[in-house]
């Protein structure tokens, strides 16, 4: 039987105002954790009464929050933003690119951060030879998310028993190393960053597969933890329903238990077993992508035998479904660490806009100030020295954007346009440009239209935007 509750939200849930609790001398025990949020009128006695972590319970946001409290509505603004070209000419979004795999690894490789190693692009992964691996490789599609099509070979035998993509990728596969889990033994963890710049704002950590008497009904467990690999997650997740339909009230309810849940909260003896050795070395490289891609952005990694690997860069985490950053801080409750982030970015961004139309103060070059963040953190090793050649040449093409008539790697463009001096103006210009430019804005076009019906409270004609789309990047 499932317990709901559907709660009131005042303007201070709503629009980023912690709430306090009645007692400042809570504990962390299950009983004192529900009995505070009772007193809050948070949850009902009866909700109480069930005894369960309230770890698990999952909060539905107010679609009324606009750029005040809500992460999730952040990221859908983001996915209609990033997916219109007029909007990234307009707001001089280059870092795009970066979300597409090979291009985040090739950007990454450029930083210094280790990534898995390429072997190759191939239409279709059985296309691959791979007679001179005896571990091992994995195939998976160059635009693919959600694990969807990856392939598994462990000394030859195939882990998903067919190589036969579900879907049609136009673009092929790629082929990477397979990675192993820093200790040998457990599945492949994945440990996503959520950045701001420098600033950590929460890191999911999702096991690999679980063998553990510790969480019998597993089949992955998952885990929200800062930058010190505290747990975070410890008062549940806020749940980003379908926005415009939902009125202002909140669904609380516990979440599923069931045998093989993807998402059921690591316990505690499977999370300290998760922190890597060299968890602090993990954090540097995802500052040090974090603050050189200078926007918010997921930054996934893995734990692997030979120290943290990027895997990739995601734009749009879980298209902003969900979030399990919600903490207690002595005699408050704290939903809106992730958006405080955001806002403060969005702030020095927007600042630092304003200041161009003023002040020509970077290296006397208005048009690298969208660029400067990079450009800061390579140093003068972005005009000195050559970027990493570890792309196959079967995938290089893909890592490329059009300039003119020819083309060129987009990392290659940024450079061109910070250290030619001799560079012709209107050439100048193109480069710039091109960088602004969807690679296939017929399928963003898709993403836009499908984001639209969560988005608007009412259907919008083609081509056009909800209302009040922040300036946001």
């Amino acid at each position: 039987m499932k317990h709901r509750l559907l709660l009131f939200i005042g303007f201070s849930f709503a629009f980023g105002k912690a709430n306090t609790l009645n007692s400042t001398n809570s504990t962390n025990s299950t009983s004192e954790k529900l009995k505070l949020l009772v007193d809050m009128n948070l949850i009902s006695a009866e909700v109480a009464s069930l005894g369960k972590d309230p770890n698990r319970l999952s909060w539905g946001m107010s679609c009324k929050s606009i750029r005040g409290c809500n992460f999730h509505h952040s990221i859908l603004e983001r996915t209609m933003l990033w997916n219109d070209p007029e909007s990234l000419r307009r707001l001089r979004v280059w870092q795009h690119h970066v979300g597409y795999k090979l291009k985040g690894l090739e950007f990454a490789r450029a930083l210094g951060v280790e990534t898995a190693k390429v072997y190759d692009c191939v239409a279709r992964p059985d296309e691959f030879k791979a007679a001179q691996l005896h571990v091992g490789y994995v195939a998976k599609p160059v635009d693919g998310f959600s694990s969807q099509d990856v392939f598994v070979v462990k000394h030859g035998e195939i882990a998903n028993k067919s190589m036969d993509p579900k879907s049609n990728w136009k673009r092929g596969f790629m082929v990477e190393e397979l990675i192993q889990h820093f200790d040998n033994i457990s599945g492949l963890a994945d440990y996503k960053f959520l950045m701001f710049g420098r600033k950590i704002g929460a890191v999911l950590v999702v096991s690999g597969r679980l063998q553990s008497s510790a969480c019998p009904n597993c089949e992955t467990c998952r885990v929200w933890v800062d930058e010190n690999f505290e747990r975070l997650d410890s008062w549940g997740c806020t749940n980003m329903n379908i926005c415009g339909i939902m009125n202002n009230h909140k669904v609380v309810k516990y979440r599923s238990q069931k045998s093989g849940n993807k998402f059921v909260p690591c316990p505690d003896e499977i999370v300290v077993k998760l922190r890597p050795p060299f968890w602090d070395k993990m954090v540097n490289d995802a500052r040090t992508l974090g603050v050189s891609v200078g926007v918010a952005m997921r930054v996934d990694f893995f734990a692997s035998s030979r120290g943290p690997l990027l895997s990739e860069f995601t734009p749009f985490p879980t298209h902003g479904t969900v979030a399990c950053v919600i903490t207690q801080r002595s005699s408050i409750i704290d939903h809106c660490i992730l958006d405080r982030a955001w806002n403060h970015l969005y702030l020095a961004e927007k600042t630092a806009r304003k200041l161009e139309a003023e002040y020509d103060t970077f290296l006397h070059r208005k048009d690298l100030l969208p660029f400067r963040n990079f450009i800061n953190q390579m140093g003068s090793a972005l005009c000195n020295s050559t970027f990493p050649d570890f792309l196959p040449k079967s995938c290089r093409h893909l890592v490329q954007i059009p300039v003119n008539n020819g083309t060129v790697s987009f990392l290659e463009a940024i450079r061109t346009i910070t250290c030619d001096i001799s560079l012709e103006s209107q050439t100048r210009k193109d480069i710039i440009a091109s960088l602004y430019e969807l690679p296939y804005p017929e399928e963003s076009y898709l993403v836009v239209k499908k984001t639209q019906r969560k988005r608007c409270p009412s259907p919008v004609k083609s081509g056009q935007f909800c209302p009040d789309l922040p300036f946001a990047i």
